[in-house]
């Protein structure tokens, strides 16, 4: 018996009320209409249901409750909020609707949602614009067992709640709301256990989800099912901690994932802090190795100490908007208007980045939006503070949300850098009118990180073993040159070759091959034109052409479907029309231009493009010798010795690649791997794309893989996490092309090469290239 998954689900509770439209604003409308009932859409599960979809079907079920006519029903769709009623107009759509149904498959309602009737109430207010929730610290790991991202989020709720949501794929697997009421009363409890056990901490399970769990939830079990579950292979969990020394109304929240392959969870510790109202950030997340750190945490200050001044710094960006007003300067980023400051373009991860002349203790920030026409808090919201010792391995410090249009302070925990950044995640805008930085100055010099030269890695790269290489690289040698030869024979005919430029002769006879092979051979075709001279004072004509090629044994062979024409200048290029025989006749005197074309039947297989196909097949010698023989009417031969030369192939090299694209030669790592048979050149190119701030590989099938410097950071924690020496980049990975990214072990597992796995039918090679520079060029970009 197969198993059956449960169809998506939504389920809303609605409460419903007409009321009449009072006849001055002074008045209270009259009710006249009051019904509860639960809103259900079995075809969409609640992280499909949009709000169109959502808002007619909501009228058809109201319309079948109130047993009217849906085309009677004019409904406003408004929200209560502490006693305000707040009407959701077009812009809120979206946002408000996801606030609903976050906790859907929790039974745990934000809010009601209240549908009124026409007219308009003269009282209601617009919904404020904002964000549904306020991230504080997101952890995303993806579980290599069963592909899905694993994801816990501790953030703000926009009504002042705490809110920990656990992710498995898309859909939401648990969510937890908590008031600072209830934090107050966890607070409390905690503290009691500390104080009963003399301990440094005390935690308090919040929440967990596992694979266990999603079984149960995704699989009838009252069913036989041939799905078994065998044991825990992922965990998500999550629970409140409060250390000895924490201050009052603060305690974290402690965040752990541990994947199906892994032995040890990924653990964060999230500060939180609240008053009466709402619950607040307290600081950064820190990563903890293990739960024997959670006494050495440090309480986390809540405001900028007294003895923080402003410091002054160089300012570096992603890219600069083109703008005259925005000033894109330490002094624009110093006025705090909002009508100046700093603008980038549209691009990859972009970030405003500020430089110290000495690694500076910085303890706070000062922000606030470009607020001149076209920007605002949007450009800026979300985006993270960072800082780096080195400009190449950044740590998130904080994120910058809750802003408004004017100043906003963010306490940064004492912490000394040379550089800083403000940067956003993904694509897109970034701009900032003030940026002001508070901390405590520092005369000590930058310190140089401690690390391996690049010439450890350069030799690390050069004693790298690889497979040997198969087959031979295809030779790009110079075009053999032609010779001139003199006609033979006693007929009266005259055949010339009408040029004595060396050049004109290596391309005088045009080649070209079938497109297909038949049973293993194909004709490989070869058009000779020659100048006809009838020398006679009598009319002669041809009545036989015969056409015959040395082999590579220096044995003539007779070619095969002799033909006779002249070639024409058409609209896209020379042109060529056969005669229906091989019969041409001549008048006393008489000269013609004419062409003789013969096939060469040639065991192999053809070239797959045009160049490939417009030369001499590789099996035949160079230059290639024909012979054209005619017998003319008289009984008579004559003959002449052509020869053929086939181009220099057209393939890629590393330098040639360079120039064509105008690439730095030097930052540029290229392998190749041809195939002998068909003379093709498989290739892949590696370099940075400055503009895109991308390190890109490039194949030869046109295909271009962009990674940012973050990618390639993550896989150096994976690797170090795994102590893997060696990952597979799974981007273009196919039969015949392979990357893999090598790491160094002793020194914190840093990539530094790739190992590029490139086969063909004839070929294969394998190569080591060195990117560890291109990488510390592309994280200081």
């Amino acid at each position: 018996m197969t198993t059956s998954r449960q169809a998506p689900v939504t389920k809303i509770r609605v409460y419903y009320k007409s009321l009449s439209n009072p006849p001055s604003r002074n008045q209270d409308p009259q009710e006249e209409v009051q019904l509860k009932f639960v809103y259900t859409n079995l075809k969409y599960a609640p992280h499909e249901l949009t709000w169109k979809n959502f808002r007619s079907d909501l009228q058809v079920q109201l319309a079948k409750h109130l047993g009217k006519s849906v085309s009677t029903l004019d409904s406003v769709v408004s929200f209560i909020y502490n006693d305000q009623e707040f009407e959701i107009e077009s812009t809120d759509d979206s946002a408000f609707l996801s606030q609903v149904l976050q906790s859907n498959t929790l039974d745990q309602r934000l809010d009601d949602i209240i549908v009124l009737m026409s007219p308009k109430l003269l009282n209601r207010k617009q919904l404020p614009l904002m964000d549904t929730s306020e991230p504080l610290h997101v952890m995303e790991l993806v579980d290599e067992g069963d592909k899905y991202k694993k994801t816990i989020t501790v953030g703000l709720h926009q009504h002042g709640k705490l809110y920990v949501r656990l992710m498995n794929g898309v859909t939401v697997s648990k969510l937890y709301f908590f008031t600072p009421d209830q934090l107050t009363n966890v607070a409390e409890t905690l503290k009691k256990d500390i104080y009963d056990n003399f301990g440094e901490y005390a935690t308090l399970d919040l929440g967990s989800q596992n694979s266990a769990d999603d079984f149960a939830a995704n699989y009838d079990v009252k069913v036989t099912s041939t799905k078994t579950f065998s044991g825990v292979e992922w965990l998500m969990s999550t629970s409140f901690v409060l250390t000895k020394n924490a201050q009052k109304n603060t305690l974290h929240v402690l965040a752990s994932i541990k994947l199906s392959n892994s032995e040890k969870p990924t653990m964060f510790m999230v500060p939180l802090k609240w008053d009466d109202v709402k619950v607040s950030r307290n600081g950064p997340a820190v990563e903890l190795a293990s739960l024997e750190d959670i006494p050495t945490l440090s309480p986390v200050p809540t405001t900028v100490s007294e003895d923080s001044v402003t410091l002054s710094y160089k300012v570096r960006m992603s890219s600069q908007y083109a703008s005259d007003s925005i000033g894109q300067s330490y002094e624009s980023l110093q006025d705090e208007s909002g009508n100046s400051g700093a603008a980038t373009n549209s691009n990859s991860r972009p970030f405003v980045q500020a430089t110290f002349e000495h690694p500076h203790t910085v303890t706070g920030i000062v922000v606030k939006p470009l607020l001149v026409s076209g920007w605002g808090s949007t450009y800026l919201a979300g985006s993270y503070l960072a800082y780096s010792q080195d400009e190449i391995n950044w740590k998130n410090v904080l994120q910058l949300n809750g802003l408004t249009d004017g100043l906003t302070t963010f306490v940064v925990p004492s912490i000394s850098a040379p550089y800083w950044r403000i940067r956003k995640d993904g694509d897109g805008f970034l701009s900032i009118g003030t940026w002001k930085i508070l901390g405590n100055p520092s005369t000590e010099p930058i310190a140089q990180v401690a690390g391996k030269p690049l010439e450890y890695y350069k030799d690390l790269t050069e004693k790298q073993t690889t497979n040997p290489q198969k087959g031979e690289d295809l030779a790009i040698v110079p075009r053999p040159n032609c010779k001139k030869y003199e006609d033979h024979g006693d007929s009266q005919f005259n055949l010339l070759v009408a040029t004595d430029e060396q050049a004109a002769l290596n391309s005088l006879i045009e080649a070209s091959q079938s497109s297909y092979a038949t049973d293993g051979k194909f004709n490989n075709f070869f058009n000779v034109p020659l100048t006809v001279v009838n020398k006679s004072d009598a009319n002669l004509s041809f009545v036989k052409i015969e056409m015959a090629h040395k082999n590579q044994a220096d044995e003539w062979v007779e070619m095969q479907n002799i033909k006779l024409g002249v070639k024409y200048n058409g609209w896209n290029g020379a042109q060529y029309q056969f005669f229906e025989g091989q019969v041409a006749n001549f008048e006393p005197g008489q000269a013609d231009n004419l062409v003789f074309s013969g096939a060469i039947v040639v065991t192999g297989q053809p070239g797959r493009d045009f160049n490939s196909r417009a030369r001499a097949h590789q099996s035949l010698p160079q230059p290639l010798v024909i012979r054209v023989t005619i017998t003319d009417s008289t009984g008579k031969k004559k003959d002449i010795l052509v020869e053929h030369s086939n181009k220099p192939l057209d393939l890629y090299t590393h330098d040639y690649y360079a120039s064509y694209n105008k690439f730095d030669a030097t930052k540029l790592r290229f392998v190749t791997c041809d195939n002998v048979d068909t003379l093709e050149r498989s290739h892949l190119a590696v370099y940075l794309d400055r503009e895109n701030r991308q390190l890109q590989l490039k194949s030869s099938n046109g295909y271009t893989y962009s990674y940012v410097y973050d990618e390639f950071q993550k896989f150096m924690e994976k690797a170090k996490k795994e102590g893997k020496k060696e990952i597979e980049l799974e981007d273009g990975k196919s039969d015949n092309r392979h990357v893999y990214m090598l790491f160094d072990a002793d020194s914190e597992y840093q990539l530094y090469a790739f190992k590029i796995a490139l086969q063909t039918e004839t070929n294969a090679t394998e190569k080591v290239v060195l990117v560890k520079d291109l990488l510390d060029e592309l994280a200081k970009m």
